[in-house]
């Protein structure tokens, strides 16, 4: 090394050394070695014997999507690094270090867990490199565009057992409700990816129609109770010639029909308030869970 003034290291062109066939074997693009990627790259050899080269490419590899906990989803992809003619007795790969160093993490939608790198047989006589990318999805978008306005439409949903059985708009209140809910599953379907899975956004949404499809049903069934029960009283002005026991057993039934309205008003009204203090509690508990999923996935 004195004789090259203490230099350890030098740079040679790629084609000035032997750099072996080395392939992205899962790819799903053109098939070429990775030296063929890039152009006018240049080799570092050192005064220890050791040989390095960088290479840049764009990489487009295949992935299986598992989105059961989407969009709290934790996705792990391989990317498998091998040779195709080279067999072992010339060239044995293996990996210098157990992790991956990402240089660039920054991404809008996944976030960088943890990284691996093992040697990998794919072939009795053939080994390879396998890297392994463990990301996570991030969810707030989903959380703000998705989550809380289903909580607030349910929530409003809810709120339909407050509104006095005789209103003629209640009934129009829920089923726009769930109208709505209805059109947010399309959205929500739009943006899920499109596997057989079915995800833990849809089974949420789901939830939520049915839980809107039950307050609008028992909303009907309340609506209609109270419209068959209703009694209207009639005001008659004419003379009433009966004599004085007959007109007191009219003025007795007359007497027992308002009461049992009455009565039949009551339940109603006791059957909203059960009813809306069990959906609160649904919907407490729902929030709770979901509060929950968040904080472990």
């Amino acid at each position: 090394m004195s004789e090259f003034s203490d230099m350890d290291m030098v740079t040679v062109p790629q084609e000035q050394t032997w750099i072996p066939g080395i392939h992205v074997l899962d790819t799903i693009t053109t098939f070429t070695p990775l030296t063929e990627a890039s152009e006018d790259l240049m080799v570092l050899l050192y005064s220890n014997g050791r040989v390095k080269l960088s290479v840049w490419f764009n990489l487009d590899t295949k992935c299986e999507v598992t989105i059961t906990m989407y969009p709290f989803d934790v996705q792990t992809c391989h990317i498998i690094i091998g040779k195709l003619y080279d067999t072992d007795k010339k060239m044995i790969m293996a990996p210098e270090t157990e992790r991956l160093e990402i240089w660039n993490r920054n991404h809008d939608e996944w976030s960088i867990i943890s990284t691996g790198v093992k040697q990998y047989v794919y072939h009795p006589d053939f080994t390879g490199i396998a890297i392994k990318i463990n990301i996570r999805r991030k969810p707030a978008f989903y959380i703000i565009n998705i989550f809380i306005p289903i909580f607030v439409l349910c929530f409003l949903n809810i709120l339909s057992f407050m509104i006095p059985p005789e209103c003629g708009e209640r009934i129009s209140y829920c089923v726009s409700l769930f109208l709505t809910l209805s059109v947010l599953l399309n959205a929500v379907s739009d943006s899920v990816p499109k596997v057989s899975n079915v995800s833990f956004l849809q089974v949420f949404v789901i939830l939520d129609i049915v839980f809107s499809a039950f307050i609008t049903i028992m909303s009907i069934a309340i609506v209609r109770y109270e419209h068959l029960n209703r009694h209207e009283d009639v005001c008659d002005v004419r003379r009433d010639d009966r004599p004085k026991d007959e007109f007191n057993d009219a003025n007795a039934e007359k007497s027992n029909d308002v009461s049992s309205n009455v009565v039949r008003l009551d339940f109603a009204y006791k059957v909203d308030t059960y009813l809306f203090r069990g959906s609160v509690l649904v919907y407490i508990l729902a929030i709770v869970a979901f509060i929950l999923i968040c904080y472990f996935a």
